[in-house]
């Protein structure tokens, strides 16, 4: 349900067991995260889930894309749909041509 998306990204109902999913480089690009589009204010959105939480994230603007990629540059996924546990707290960034 749409209201345990929200709980699980309050910083008050996850807790201390929260682990944060950090995106940047969103710019202007359309990426929902589990079906719920994240709108970026300063380039960076930050999500708090439960450990072991099933992320999908997808990209809409697939021209030029070239995967999503973790914090030290390695590619993660190619498609414009990743699929994953979260198990730490996850940076992921969105890399264009």
């Amino acid at each position: 349900a749409a209201s345990d998306v929200y709980k699980r990204q309050d910083p008050e109902y996850v807790g201390e067991y929260a682990l944060e999913l950090n995106i940047t480089e969103v710019g202007k690009h359309n990426i929902t995260i589990n079906g719920e589009k994240i709108y970026d204010t300063d380039n960076k959105w930050m999500g708090k889930y439960f450990p072991g939480t099933e992320i999908t994230l997808f990209i809409e603007d697939e021209k030029g894309f070239w995967g999503w990629y973790d914090d030290n540059g390695m590619l993660l996924e190619k498609e414009c749909q990743y699929s994953f546990q979260i198990r730490d707290n996850t940076n992921i960034v969105p890399k264009f041509e």
